[in-house]
């Protein structure tokens, strides 16, 4: 296997349009309720740019795997998992997400990566244990 191969993830419209639908709703029920509780009324509607700041964070720097010769990696903003590859029993897709199976538990990652970066990513990990 080569030193490392980096899949790029990305945010999909149809969750975008509902990570921005839902704080919308969030701020618009805080806007109704500013008037009888200014500070309900002031953590709904901050509650709800929570998921535009989130989508912007990931525009700016798009979640990615790397896969080295040792481990694959889940960064994401500061958020970096590694998984040793000796011990992956299994990778999978379903439901729009990849989760990596571990010898003692299964973790799901975030939905950020298509259903063409999971079958990229298998047939990497299957030559890897071919060559072993």
């Amino acid at each position: 296997m080569s030193d490392n191969i980096i899949f790029y993830g990305r945010v999909e419209e149809k969750a975008v349009k509902k990570l921005l639908y839902q704080g919308t709703l969030k701020g618009a029920l805080g806007l109704l309720l500013l008037p009888y509780s200014f500070i309900l009324g002031a953590l709904l509607i901050g509650w709800g740019f929570l998921p535009y700041n989130r989508l912007k964070a990931l525009s700016n720097a798009p979640p990615t795997l790397h896969l080295t010769s040792e481990a694959l990696t889940y960064l994401e903003g500061k958020k970096k998992i590694s998984f040793p590859l000796q011990e992956i029993k299994n990778v999978r897709y379903d439901q729009e997400k990849i989760f990596v199976e571990l010898s003692c538990k299964t973790i799901p990652l975030p939905p950020f990566f298509s259903f063409k970066t999971f079958q990229e990513l298998q047939g990497v990990l299957d030559s890897n244990e071919n060559n072993d």
